[in-house]
């Protein structure tokens, strides 16, 4: 879903023709939010948004394209032993073919899980160690070893993934007995599978090469697999970040003038990814955060943050600088936790997106991949709006200049807090944006707001030459999408 530019296609193209008036005072300690998710109501009405409905998942991971990377064990290094007290020995044949069955139960476990994921409905799914017979499995089991996704989800790409990952369904047993484990972050790490009680014990794994008895954790590995955060369970420091933001947000739109103009720096809110560390991308956002840190929190690490200008975030995640397990503070569903696997930022902020409940169908990406979003904004008490979501096709010389600007491969301007320049004195702020949906990262190209530098551009300020892209709305907003002829 799209969420600020969704709110310039929906305002009336005759108030976008003339724009919306943007109140200098509208704000009280009344209107100030926390975790509330409060539809916030106040006279500046950008906090439209388009298909939030559906399931947020209670945690993600992934475990799609058996990203679980279990390695299947050696036979030969392994103790032949039974699942009973007594030890009795079994032939290398049947430990082969135990084992090959465990290897695909817990391929059947991974599928069920990857299309929980992909249908938003991760939270179904029950995490810890589980005994049960296949023939007639309990409960949680069943929800993680059937053979189809459907009747369960509405989503031809929980299908795709469940088949992909499952492989042949005619070849996994129907009968025997499972002891499997899935942890903390929803990740199956162990599957035993043995015919009967007495029978080989074949396993696989991603977590250790030892054997065990049949219903046994081996010792040299723990119920995550890895070590993992005490505080996933709470996500201290993702909520801290989020309240940190939440607050930010809030401030800039509803606080009192000229606090509330600042709203227009900030960038659109779909798969924003803050550095906190290096600081190289959104350095000025980060600063901002910097100034209602009431928690006192040490900002390190990185945050992966999407929301809707005026509302709540959908949800902030955070990381480790060290990298690893990533918490997630969801404005529905609380704490979580999300194994971002070893994906690039960009990656993990769309796969974030797409397990999260405010994830792109298939026809939003077709949508997005045409569309861009046009602002311009004129601020001061009682200042102007104009926005508008466009073809690309109608505004070739954005699309012209940007090129060109990468192909200069310019230095950009480190971002000074001093040099900053207040929204009076700025008077006008021009943006365009899109999403680049084959990097999977936003793009955003607006007016600077500080000095020594002229214009601001995915995250970075810049001093160049040719800035003429901040000039092409002065003569009017192009033709809105739903006006555009075919």
């Amino acid at each position: 879903m799209r969420k600020i530019n969704d709110m310039l296609k929906l305002i009336p193209p005759d108030e976008l023709n003339g724009g919306i008036t943007m109140k200098g005072t509208n704000g009280t300690d009344d209107n100030k939010s926390n975790i509330s998710c409060s539809n916030k109501k106040n006279t500046n009405e950008i906090r439209l948004r388009r298909g939030t409905s559906g399931i947020v998942a209670a945690a993600l991971v992934l475990a799609i394209g058996g990203g679980a990377l279990a390695i299947a064990l050696n036979r030969k290094d392994s103790a032949k032993t039974s699942p009973a007290s007594s030890v009795s020995a079994v032939s290398d044949d049947a430990l082969a073919e135990a084992d090959s069955n465990a290897r695909k139960v817990y391929n059947l476990i991974n599928a069920n899980i990857s299309a929980y994921i992909v249908s938003g409905k991760l939270k179904e799914v029950a995490t810890g160690s589980f005994k049960t017979d296949l023939a007639s499995p309990d409960s949680d089991s069943a929800k993680v070893l059937t053979r189809s996704t459907q009747d369960r989800f509405n989503d031809p790409d929980a299908e795709k993934y469940f088949t992909e990952i499952a492989g042949s369904i005619a070849d996994i047993p129907e009968t025997g007995e499972i002891f499997y484990v899935v942890n903390e972050r929803f990740k199956p790490v162990f599957v035993q599978y043995r015919a009967y009680e007495g029978a080989a014990v074949g396993q696989f794994s991603s977590v250790t090469d030892g054997r065990t008895e049949f219903g046994k954790l081996p010792e040299t590995a723990d119920s995550t697999g890895e070590n993992t955060a005490a505080d996933v369970k709470t996500a201290e420091h993702a909520k801290a970040f989020y309240d940190i933001f939440n607050r930010m947000q809030d401030d800039y739109l509803n606080g009192e003038y000229p606090i509330n103009q600042n709203w227009a720096m900030l960038p659109p809110g779909e798969l924003v990814v803050l550095d906190l560390d290096k600081r190289d991308r959104y350095a000025d956002l980060i600063w901002r955060m910097e100034g209602y840190n009431a928690e006192n929190v040490e900002f390190t690490g990185k945050l992966f943050i999407e929301y809707a200008l005026g509302n709540d975030p959908d949800f902030v995640a955070w990381q480790p600088a060290e990298g690893g397990l990533i918490e997630v503070w969801f404005c529905n569903d609380g704490a979580t936790g999300f194994n971002p696997g070893d994906y690039p930022d960009n990656e993990t902020a769309w796969n974030l997106k797409q397990g999260s409940g405010y994830s792109y169908d298939e026809a939003d990406i077709g949508m997005i991949a045409n569309e861009m979003g046009c602002k311009r904004c004129i601020l001061g008490a009682g200042g102007l709006l104009q926005g508008r979501i466009t073809e690309r096709s109608n505004m070739p010389k954005v699309f012209e200049w940007y090129e060109s600007f990468l192909a200069g491969n310019f230095e950009p301007v480190k971002f000074n807090a001093k040099k900053l320049i207040s929204p009076e004195k700025l008077e006008k702020v021009v943006e365009y944006n899109w999403i680049d949906t084959e990097k999977k990262e936003p793009v955003i190209i607006r007016t600077s707001d500080i000095e020594g530098a002229n214009i601001y551009v995915n995250g970075r300020y810049y001093n160049v030459e040719d800035t003429s892209v901040l000039t092409l709305l002065d003569d009017g907003m192009p033709l809105p999408v739903n006006n555009t002829p075919a």
